[in-house]
């Protein structure tokens, strides 16, 4: 996950500077094994549940920090990004979200 990901205007309706539209903020820069992807109202819902993470200091942004919180038993929940560059770089956190029964 790309930090600048986070970097959410509240209210605005936006990421990283861009209006949201559709499903994904650009349908262009997802990667076609990215499935399934999220609607646009549960985008934006998981978008501020994110963002209330955020302000909690509940949040942990990486594949690494992800994996540990896994590991580790404290995640609750795991959102992965459609447009991460490689996205090879994802593709465990489903497995290991599975073992541990964690929702992703």
């Amino acid at each position: 996950l790309k930090p600048s990901w986070l970097q959410l205007k509240q209210g605005h309706g936006r990421i990283r500077g861009r209006p949201l539209q559709g499903a994904m903020a650009d349908e262009e820069e997802v990667n076609p094994k990215a499935y399934p992807l999220a609607k646009e109202n549960l985008t934006v819902t998981i978008l501020d549940l994110v963002q209330q993470a955020a302000n909690y200091k509940q949040l942990k942004k990486g594949a690494n920090e992800a994996t540990k919180t896994l590991n580790r038993g404290t995640a609750e929940l795991v959102i992965l990004a459609a447009d991460a560059e490689p996205l090879e770089i994802l593709l465990h956190l489903p497995l290991v979200c599975e073992d541990k029964n964690v929702p992703y």
